[in-house]
């Protein structure tokens, strides 16, 4: 993998705060808060009551708070959603998004950077603060780390010349490649956490108490085989997507894709399928070029 830096002001940060803001979130999160350590993050989901992703996100544990990192325009319907609830409870929320500015990096030459630069690298799934900027290791596969630096202009950013800068979609694509669906705007509600592939990817606990939508996940996850996955669509650069619909050599549509990150030679997405589908069989989409056949493929978890 080439490794890249790039800003991620495509994202928005939401910030929980308060005494009570543990109890509140773990019965809304399908993630365990009980197991989050301070200056941890985690993977995490919020639901409707019918069991269905309302937000998807990375959660960091900082300084006493917990910052929610949100795709372009879902903070401000997270928040609302999550408004129902919080007046029981001795916390609050507010837009973190400009009180850092936040960097991604990825690729082995973006750690050795980093390794060259900081007193020691965050463990996978831990931050750890250089001066006044916080470094965090997202892990997977492939090094993936963030800058959040409440100035923008410390030594270790400014250092991010010495790598190539990639795009938004150069970013998000790594985590679509690897199965980590974070939910745009377009789909919230329509996904159960199991369809989109969430319970194989680290984003539910299992073990934790009660959740809003939780008995609707739990039944889908114990009654043994799930109905629906989530895949990896990818078709050629350099055409544009007008019809997100699946469909087979008879024009049936089979789902519908989303996530789609245009790169200069490839295009990738995500696609929710039952679990039966003939991935072999020819299958296509309606793009700027006319209909195009696309490779859809399980996802490679290490």
């Amino acid at each position: 993998m080439q490794s890249f830096y790039t800003v991620l002001d495509f994202q928005e940060l939401l910030e929980i705060s308060g005494e009570d803001s543990e109890k509140f979130l773990q019965g809304q999160l399908t993630c365990d808060l009980d197991d989050l350590a301070e200056e941890h993050l985690t993977l995490g989901a919020m639901c409707n009551n019918k069991g269905r992703v309302y937000a998807s996100f990375r959660l960091l544990r900082h300084a006493g708070a917990y910052y929610m990192t949100l795709p372009a325009k879902l903070l401000e319907p997270t928040r609302q959603n999550l408004q129902k609830y919080i007046p029981f409870y001795k916390a609050a929320m507010s837009d973190a998004t400009s009180r850092y500015q936040r960097y991604g990096l990825a690729g082995a030459a973006a750690q050795d950077y980093l390794a060259a630069t900081l007193p020691r690298l965050p463990a996978a799934g831990e931050s750890v603060a250089s001066g006044d900027d916080l470094v965090l290791n997202l892990g997977g596969t492939a090094p993936r780390y963030e800058i959040w630096s409440p100035a923008g202009d410390s030594a270790l950013v400014r250092g991010l010349g010495s790598l190539g800068a990639g795009s938004a979609a150069d970013w998000r694509a790594l985590d679509v490649q690897a199965g980590i669906f974070l939910v745009e705007i377009a789909d919230v509600g329509e996904y159960t956490p199991e369809e989109t592939s969430m319970d194989l990817a680290g984003f539910v606990s299992f073990d934790k108490g009660c959740y809003t939508g939780q008995e609707i996940v739990a039944r889908m996850h114990y009654r043994g085989k799930a109905g629906k996955r989530l895949y990896l669509v990818t078709f050629p650069g350099g055409m544009q997507v007008l019809d997100t619909a699946l469909k087979d050599i008879s024009g049936k549509t089979l789902g519908n894709v989303s996530n789609i990150l245009y790169l200069n030679d490839i295009s990738f997405g995500n696609v929710v399928l039952k679990t039966d589908t003939d991935l072999a069989q020819p299958l296509y989409m309606t793009t700027d070029k006319g209909q195009v056949a696309v490779t859809v493929s399980p996802i490679v978890r290490a």
